[in-house]
């Protein structure tokens, strides 16, 4: 799909939308759930000439009072296809004799809109197209038309298709609209031998990303504060046979430790993924991947980047899938497998049968046993009195190689948290 080429179709009522050139349209806008039997959808009359995809504008329109702009209710892609649907407009009393679809895609120099359509007075739309587009995200929002004019847009919805082969996307939170509620921030001192007390205060949202926050900061007795979300507290769980993805900017530093991890339903002493932990004094821009499974610990490292005051966005995953004789664990950096694991004992997989089994904590903790103190020694590790990196007298003459000491107030920024299930 090259948003540099596009051509203008229009329709019967004078309206426009962009299909890309060389792409073969199979159905453009389907209703879903017509209001009216009798509501016929705009047919394709005539191709006009091309002309460039403009910026996704500011709202301009006459802002109905809540809830009378519409709301989503769903949205949902796949390569092929993108399914949205909205509960209908109130319309401030007035009938709703339209809507009008817009759908934008993250290019390398921001957002795009693809294209803005009307649609009959339904309450949902399909656009597909035939050509597979793998880890392209879309941003789709809709307003409605009645005789007193149109209403504001609804808060927009993000949505990816990058979607595996033989998967199903089960949970997008893309943070494009705000925090999802299956997320629990944290107001405790969770942690072991942590310097930190997690608080909903350092958890922000803002420009589509979740920032987790780690501050010099007295709380509940702790010299610092940073945040947590987890996904336990609010009951809900996740397929033990899933692909788990995580995008995100890890930042450098003496004493932070950030994490994306899987706990079993019946906690982590029986079984728990970590999918990326950051040990940065051990080993500077190499992240760790950790199974504990039924009391039985392996883990490797992988290198992600260099030691750097902007950290760069990158994706880990961990896939967990039945083969012949266990269960098996591909850990992915970038789409790229680096470390596999086949558990051919795995209890801890025969629990809970017949339902969701792993919970989803992403954390950003100050201090602990296996980072070391911000404020020591660089490359020290107080707790086991040892050196980091192996190398090196403590607690002074440690080995410091691409060290860097954290600069408070520290981020861990996260894009997106995926999970696709198996079919």
């Amino acid at each position: 799909m090259d948003l540099a080429e596009n051509t203008m179709i229009s329709t019967r009522r004078g309206r426009a939308i962009h299909v890309l050139s060389g792409l073969a349209l199979v159905a453009a806008l389907l209703p879903l759930a017509p209001a009216s039997p009798t509501t016929a959808q705009a047919r394709v009359a005539s191709v006009s000439t091309a002309r460039p995809l403009r910026a996704w504008s500011a709202d301009r329109f006459v802002a109905w009072a809540p809830p009378s702009q519409p709301t989503k209710r769903s949205l949902e892609a796949t390569r092929t296809r993108i399914s949205y649907a909205w509960n209908q407009s109130l319309a401030n009393g007035s009938a709703v004799t339209g809507y009008v679809v817009s759908i934008r895609r993250k290019t390398s120099t921001g957002w795009t809109e693809w294209f803005a359509s009307p649609v009959p007075a339904s309450n949902g739309m399909t656009y597909r197209w035939t050509r597979r587009k793998a880890d392209r995200t879309y941003q789709v929002r809709v307003r409605a038309n009645s005789a007193a004019g149109p209403s504001i847009w609804s808060p927009k919805g993000s949505i990816t298709t990058n979607v595996p082969a033989g998967y199903r996307m089960v949970w997008n939170a893309d943070f494009s609209d705000g925090l999802d509620p299956r997320w629990h921030p944290y107001d405790n001192n969770y942690g072991l031998l942590m310097l930190q007390a997690y608080r909903p205060a350092n958890v922000g949202v803002s420009d589509g990303t979740l920032k987790l926050t780690a501050r010099r900061q007295s709380y509940r007795g702790r010299e610092f504060t940073s945040g947590f979300l987890g996904t336990r507290e609010t009951g809900n769980y996740f397929p033990r046979f899933a692909r788990y993805e995580m995008r995100a900017k890890t930042p450098h530093g003496q004493g932070l430790w950030p994490a994306f991890w899987l706990r079993h339903r019946d906690g982590s002493s029986v079984a728990e993924v970590d999918v990326m932990e950051y040990f940065h004094s051990s080993k500077p821009g190499w992240y760790t991947g950790s199974l504990h499974l039924d009391g039985e610990s392996r883990n490797k490292g992988m290198a992600f980047e260099s030691t750097t005051t902007t950290p760069g966005w990158h994706r880990y995953s961990v896939d967990i899938s039945l083969v012949t004789g266990g269960v098996k664990f591909e850990f992915a950096l970038d789409d790229k497998v680096w470390f596999t694991y086949v558990d051919t004992t795995p209890a801890w997989a025969s629990r809970h049968r017949g339902k969701l089994l792993f919970d989803i904590a992403v954390q950003f903790g100050v201090g602990g046993p296996y980072v070391a103190d911000p404020d020591g020694p660089l490359g020290y590790l107080e707790y086991s009195d040892r050196c980091a990196q192996s190398r090196g007298t403590p607690p002074d003459r440690c080995a410091t190689t691409g060290i860097r000491r954290a600069a408070f107030a520290e981020r861990f920024e996260i894009d997106w948290v995926r999970v696709f299930a198996r079919n």
